[in-house]
């Protein structure tokens, strides 16, 4: 892809945020208080990014020593690559992230990217960018930084704490999908579907 195509590409996703922050604004009852600086990544500086990231979170080694008590508990193999393999996971299923540390939105440009499970583009993209723009509006007000300090060393508290900041912005890219005149409830359906999600009937 040519760096005109890219940058075409980067114009239209950046354009699509300021409605969908419109709708969740509106959602949540929260204003962003302040604009999201956003960015497109291409895959190589993702993995980039990534390979930084497991350093700073395994420091020293420690992703290592993690192999070895993985490989003797029996389940790794022995050699096993774990490094690669979070990489590889990492790279395949990141469609875009919002960095609470530098406060930067930042969307992975798949062009080939098809469509899954019936679900068109647009609508996936809007999840997207619905669920990481979601991130920064919990950050603008709670800190999210901040609110995962504060439960160093308390796995109990930072998993409670992860679930609940998760669990909203899925919600909330959800419901955005069904806000007024956006997307048929049966794109929804199959968006469900194409996340892991299951419906249940009531």
């Amino acid at each position: 892809e040519d760096a005109a195509a890219l940058q075409a590409r980067r114009d239209y996703l950046l354009r699509r945020t300021s409605e969908i922050k419109r709708r969740l604004a509106a959602l949540r009852g929260l204003p962003f208080t302040q604009e999201v600086d956003q960015d497109v990544l291409t895959k190589a500086q993702l993995k980039e990014f990534l390979v930084a990231q497991i350093e700073k979170e395994y420091p020293g080694g420690k992703l290592k020593d993690l192999g070895r008590a993985l490989e003797a508990l029996d389940l790794v193999p022995p050699g096993f690559d774990l490094q690669g393999t979070m990489l590889g996971v990492l790279d395949e299923q990141i469609a875009g992230f919002y960095d609470p540390e530098t406060g930067r939105l930042r969307l992975i440009d798949r062009p080939n990217l098809p469509e899954a499970g019936g679900v068109a583009r647009d609508a996936m993209e809007h999840f997207v960018l619905a669920h990481e723009l979601l991130h920064a509006l919990q950050d603008q007000h709670f800190n999210l930084t901040e609110q995962h300090e504060r439960r160093e060393g308390n796995d109990d508290e930072r998993l409670a704490l992860t679930s609940l900041i998760e669990g909203e912005a899925v919600v909330g890219a959800l419901d955005s999908l069904l806000y007024p005149g956006i997307y048929r409830t049966g794109w929804l359906i199959q968006a469900s579907g194409t996340y892991g999600f299951t419906s249940r009937s009531k």
